[in-house]
């Protein structure tokens, strides 16, 4: 009798292809449907806000790095 002939290798086949697709939906299909994004699309960019306020960050830091060496921000 041949082994790959037997009722049990093909359910045990079967059961293991069976995981693996399940697995792969879950990783490629489900998660990222859960959290909002289309599995392959490229990331979009940052909110408005978030890109305001690091522009802000960034001028308020060059603005204190052009004070004169004995001046600090609290004068």
């Amino acid at each position: 009798m041949k082994l790959l002939q037997t009722e049990f290798f093909k359910e045990l086949s079967t059961v293991i292809l069976g995981t693996l697709l399940f697995t792969a939906n879950c990783a490629f299909v489900f998660l990222p449907s859960a959290l909002g994004r289309i599995p392959g699309q490229p990331l979009a960019s940052p909110p408005v806000a978030l890109q305001q306020a690091e522009n802000a960050a960034a001028s308020e830091r060059i603005q204190l790095a052009a004070l004169p060496p004995g001046l600090s921000a609290d004068h």
